[in-house]
């Protein structure tokens, strides 16, 4: 997590996200966006990705082996 300055931080008391102001918005996402580059969050979201997709040739594999021995 990034430090912000208590002077710079904008709708950083904010009860709820409804009252963040629209700059508090602004800061909010460029600070993900840094963040984003710093935590390759897009490599660890393509890696699931694949995963899950090698994950259903077995599957998919068990599910027509079931269905024929059904049959």
């Amino acid at each position: 997590m990034t430090k912000t300055n208590k002077g710079n931080a904008r709708g950083h008391g904010a009860g709820s996200p409804w009252a963040i102001p629209a700059k508090g918005w602004k800061d909010i996402t460029l600070r993900a966006w840094k963040e984003e580059g710093r935590d390759n969050i897009s490599l660890v979201a393509s890696g699931v990705a694949f995963g899950g997709v090698l994950a259903m040739v077995p599957m998919l594999g068990a599910v027509v082996l079931s269905y024929a021995r059904a049959s």
